[in-house]
């Protein structure tokens, strides 16, 4: 059977890159609904999922090393999300139940809203095409545009823009996988970044009849910012009831001034090298 699902998407595939007609050799592109629907197709039918990852946060200068944290992650499908972060002295929360959220930092509550770094969550939470698409248009992904693009040595459908126009938000799917790859989010106007973030989803592994990204890399242009090295999978965990209930959470943690419906600024620049620098004297 899985051989015959591999023939079917290499079919596909092959007549996708067929001329559309005769005469100028015109590469017929899937609408960006239908790449959707044959991503959310390749998505394993679960109930959670429990992750164990490491997150290497990267100073401004290349020789810098950066400083790791431990995260667990839970995805309870369809629509809820929880990463907990630890330090030996700090500690994050951030949850996600359907379209709200919540980020509790040092036991106060700090928003009520996400990130664009919290956004490779999207791509690996989200499982049916109708789901996704709703929350891309949220990001301001266009699915109505749709080409290739060439990362490295593979080739993807790029949806939301025309390739090699990288200054739109857009998502990038695997042409052979249909699985993600990229997910390009340009800087808003209050942030302090020049550049877009580029979340790519590497080195895709089969643990447990699970298929996951065990690496996953954040760029600030060419500059790597962040990275996720994931090292468990636990396929279909148990969580307790209120495990992702936001007005417990907010009963349990007072709010810091003025943090509802303010998003959480991410640290970087010289934001991220006073807090290396903070964090390197605990972790030596």
């Amino acid at each position: 059977m899985k051989r015959l699902l591999q023939f079917g998407r290499i079919l596909l595939i092959a007549l996708c890159l067929l001329p559309a007609a005769p005469g100028p050799a015109t590469a017929f592109i899937l609408e960006g609904p239908q790449v959707l629907d044959l991503m959310a197709r390749q998505q394993e039918k679960l109930k959670s999922l429990q992750v164990t990852q490491t997150l290497v946060v990267y100073g401004a200068t290349v020789a810098d090393q950066g400083v790791e944290f431990e995260e667990t992650i839970a995805y309870q499908f369809p629509d809820r999300f929880r990463a907990d972060t630890r330090a030996p002295t700090h500690q994050r929360l951030h949850v996600v139940n359907r379209d709200a959220s919540l980020t509790v930092t040092d036991g106060l509550v700090t928003a009520e809203t996400e990130t664009a770094l919290d956004r490779y969550k999207d791509l690996l939470l989200h499982r049916d095409r109708v789901r996704l698409q709703n929350h891309l248009d949220r990001l301001g992904v266009d699915t109505t545009v749709t080409s290739f693009g060439h990362l490295e040595t593979e080739t993807a459908f790029v949806i939301g823009a025309r390739y090699p126009d990288l200054s739109t938000p857009q998502v990038w799917i695997d042409q052979r996988s249909f699985r993600p790859a990229r997910l390009i989010l340009p800087a808003p106007p209050y942030s302090q970044d020049a550049y877009a973030l580029d979340i790519r989803f590497q080195n895709w592994r089969e643990t447990n009849a699970v298929w996951y990204p065990w690496q996953i890399l954040f760029y600030r242009g060419d500059r790597l910012v962040r990275e996720l090295k994931i090292t468990r999978l636990e396929k279909n965990p148990s969580f307790p009831a209120d495990f992702f209930d936001l007005e417990r959470l907010k009963g349990r943690y007072r709010a810091a001034p003025s943090a509802a419906g303010v998003p959480e600024q991410p640290l970087n620049g010289a934001d991220v090298q006073k807090t290396l620098d903070d964090f390197k004297k605990i972790f030596d």
